[in-house]
């Protein structure tokens, strides 16, 4: 009985089928966004080379990048 239900609704309603694809879709590229603004607001600071960590280099934030980045 449930099952014939379900089935009813579903081929009634065949975009059902879409939603979890396109709410996937959503959270990808909202999620992309964030990681591509992240990047992009940190990448904005000044690189200083750290002389006693030789690969590894520093970023020096103005105030208004320091919070950016907090409220992002």
């Amino acid at each position: 009985m449930i099952i014939k239900a379900t089935a009813r609704f579903i081929n009634e309603n065949i975009m059902i089928l879409f939603v979890p694809i396109i709410n996937t879709i959503m959270a990808l590229l909202w999620i992309g966004g964030w990681i591509f603004g992240s990047i992009y607001i940190y990448s904005n600071g000044t690189m200083t080379k750290n002389v006693n960590y030789y690969p590894w280099s520093t970023v020096e934030h103005t105030d208004f990048n320091k919070y950016s980045f907090y409220f992002n």
